[in-house]
């Protein structure tokens, strides 16, 4: 009976070793790595226009499951790869939660969207170019016959373009001695005197604007020349913007010498005769002027880097100089109706306001009659500037801007502001899928405002640039 039993146990161990090796030799033993949840998303482009259709991807993990999007305008997507339009401007944040199977486990991922205002041509153009050059126009004037547009034409030719009201050319001239083939010509601003001659100012550059020259040139009322003045010296001297005071010219710009920069102030007579020159504040330079209700000046100043406004009363003497807390640059200046002013331009972003260092953001400033700020306003849409500004018929401010943005590189943007409170009011876009940006604009007598420019979009030839002239209406189409 012992036998037996002890047999028994030995062939039940016998068994069970067999039935182990059996097995062992059937299955292999493999680690199955573990997969982690990690929401991605894609997007072509993370600045659009509004109305644009933007498509979204989920590019998670592949233990993602579900997802809820949410588009940071209050709507919402269970796709894992859903559409969506936005319809305003503005900054958005588009939060996409993956989930596993379990919908418990859960990781998300934040995109900013960048949506800009679609861009439009408009109603009225006209472009000025021949199709196998370039050109551009920097200042626009209204005259009796319609307006006057003067740019350059390729490097160094100025271009001066005599249109009526509806836009047809009177006439064209090209000057094209005003410097050697070395140098870049820039023409900042235009008028047409009380005797109906037409006057211009700007500055060339050599260099690499290491060294400009300012220069003023008279022409008739048909663009036939009287005189130029080359201020071509050792120094650095520039031209930025003119007036006409008692039948004589007063051109402002910027004088820079081994001893720095200061505030160039030229007066000429109506013969060209040089009557007197001042240059004043050191480490300043004018960039555009309003004529104020006392017969004196606002000056838009860029001093020591940081943008500023200058008043002069009528007898040439600083009355007062206010200079803004930031970093950037004064572009053009308005008198307004209450005896204020405005300063715009554009503001140098520091990096905890832009991962961009090239980024800025456009200013308007609303300052009194003594140089205090009453308020000041930012706008940023990608890269913006603002370059000149005018007071429409309903006492609103209207400026002209640049935009720069990945998706048309330049547009040219119109905002119009309250006027008392700052308070931003409507915003266009004008260009098309190249680079278009307006300089100058205007404001008519029936209420609708002129602007001037450079198109791409709108040229002869799309691989060329024209210069061109627009009509926008009073509500900013």
């Amino acid at each position: 009976m012992l036998k037996i039993n002890y047999l028994s146990k030995v062939l039940t161990g016998a068994f069970f070793i067999i039935i182990i090796v059996a097995f062992s030799s059937c299955f292999r033993y493999e680690s199955i790595p573990f997969v982690s949840l990690k929401a991605r998303v894609g997007v072509q482009s993370t600045t659009v226009r509004a109305g644009d259709t933007v498509r979204f991807s989920q590019l998670s993990s592949e233990v993602a499951r579900n997802f809820i999007w949410e588009f940071g305008d209050s709507t919402l997507s269970n796709e894992p790869n859903p559409t969506h339009i936005y319809r305003n401007i503005g900054i958005y944040q588009v939060k996409m939660k993956a989930l596993k199977a379990d919908n418990s486990t859960a990781d998300s991922v934040l995109v900013a969207m960048q949506v800009l205002p679609k861009s439009q041509k408009p109603t009225t153009l006209q472009t000025v170019g021949a199709g196998n050059t370039d050109e551009t126009a920097t200042a626009l004037t209204s005259t009796a016959n319609g307006y006057l547009m003067v740019g350059r034409k390729d490097v160094n030719t100025i271009l001066l373009i005599s249109l009526t009201t509806n836009f047809t050319v009177s006439w064209a001239r090209e000057v094209r001695n005003i410097t050697n083939s070395a140098g870049l010509v820039q023409v900042r601003d235009a008028i047409e005197a009380i005797d109906g001659s037409l006057v211009i100012v700007g500055y060339v550059s050599y260099n690499n604007n290491q060294d400009n020259d300012a220069f003023i040139v008279k022409f008739d009322a048909t663009g036939t020349e009287s005189w130029r003045k080359i201020i071509a010296t050792t120094r650095d001297e520039k031209y930025n913007s003119l007036a006409e005071v008692n039948g004589n010219y007063v051109a402002f710009g910027a004088l820079e010498n081994d001893n720095g920069k200061q505030i160039l102030l030229d007066n000429y007579s109506d013969d060209g005769t040089l009557l007197f020159s001042s240059t004043f504040l050191s480490g300043g330079s004018a960039e555009n002027i309003a004529t104020t209700i006392d017969g004196g000046f606002v000056v838009a100043i860029n001093y020591n880097q940081a943008p500023g406004l200058l008043k002069i009363n009528p007898v040439g003497t600083i009355e007062w100089v206010s200079i803004a807390d930031f970093e950037g640059e004064a572009l053009g200046v308005a008198a307004l109706s209450d005896r204020n002013y405005v300063l715009v331009g554009r503001k140098k972003l520091t990096t905890n306001e832009s991962a961009n260092s090239d980024s800025t953001a456009a200013f308007i400033n609303k300052l009194n009659d003594v140089g205090s700020v009453i308020w000041q306003k930012e706008f940023q849409l990608y890269s913006d500037s603002f370059v000149d500004v005018i007071e429409n018929q309903s006492k609103e401010i209207v400026v002209l801007g640049i935009n720069t943005n990945p998706t048309s590189r330049q547009d040219a943007v119109l905002c119009r502001y309250d006027s008392k409170a700052g308070n931003l009011l409507r915003v266009r876009f004008y260009g098309g899928l190249g680079q278009d940006f307006a300089s100058k604009i205007i404001l008519n007598t029936d209420g609708t405002y002129t602007i001037a420019g450079e198109s791409e979009s709108f040229a002869t030839n799309n691989f060329r640039k024209d210069a061109f002239i627009a009509k926008i209406v009073a509500l900013l189409e």
